[in-house]
């Protein structure tokens, strides 16, 4: 009876303990990649703010994802422009473009379907080499709130999310070089 006794103890601090942590882990994602992309920025934010473009460059297309169904819906470019998918790989989410402001930069949001987080994303577009190249970059941040198995997951999450928008930004940059 001792043993078990010492078993639930010394079980339950390390849960306390593993949740403790859990509190003190970042509460938001924050993932950044840039590139140059030999086309001037206008051309850039033109190819961008057109969501049937991104079937191009993003993983969310047929390549990925054989079943990808995709609907758009909204403004057909731009500000309320929305793009929403379901898929048995990758599954399912929504995109939305919410403004473009100076500089250019686009402003989307992203909503995995049944993952209840919501990305607040962005492309920052600077004029370079004389207005005849672009410097993009990607800025994409989540709010995993108070949930200290979210943070966990978000150290996962993270790599992944980082690894992945590096592949899409260098399949943008070759598209739109083309």
């Amino acid at each position: 009876m001792k043993r078990l006794h010492w078993f639930i103890l010394i079980f339950s601090s390390v849960v306390l303990l593993l949740f403790v942590i859990g509190f003190a882990l970042p509460e938001r994602i924050l993932v950044e990649t840039e590139t140059q992309i030999k086309r001037n920025p206008d051309a850039v934010l033109d190819y961008l703010a057109d969501l049937r473009n991104w079937t191009e460059w993003s993983q969310i297309n047929t390549d990925y994802d054989a079943s990808l169904e995709i609907e758009y819906s909204g403004a057909p470019v731009g500000v309320g422009s929305v793009k929403t998918w379901e898929g048995e790989n990758i599954g399912g989410g929504e995109i939305k473009i919410t403004r473009i402001t100076q500089m250019p930069v686009l402003h989307y949001m992203l909503k995995p379907k049944g993952t209840g987080l919501l990305f607040d994303c962005k492309f920052e577009i600077r004029a370079a080499e004389g207005n005849q190249a672009s410097d993009v970059r990607w800025v994409v941040v989540t709010d995993l709130g108070m949930n200290p198995v979210m943070r966990y997951a978000g150290f996962i999450l993270k790599g992944s999310l980082k690894s992945e928008i590096e592949k899409d930004i260098e399949k943008l940059r070759t598209v739109l070089e083309k």
